[in-house]
């Protein structure tokens, strides 16, 4: 998602499940510990590593079917 636009980014992001928003957002824009956003959501550390490695994998893909 390197060159992606703004406006791209964040359709893509309005277009995730309000769960894996708040997720990726206390994660990736935040800069929350996986422990501390486990914690937080009252999710398995594992499965919140894996679900966080599943939605950027899932973002990439789709930024890249819009040409980005």
């Amino acid at each position: 998602m390197r060159a992606m636009g703004s406006d791209r980014l964040r359709a893509l992001l309005r277009d995730l499940a309000v769960d894996d928003r708040i997720l990726l957002e206390c994660r990736i824009v935040d800069g929350w510990h996986y422990g501390d956003i486990a914690v937080h959501l009252g999710v398995p550390h594992d499965a919140l590593v894996d679900r966080v490695r599943r939605l950027r994998t899932d973002l990439r893909r789709a930024a890249k079917a819009l040409g980005a």
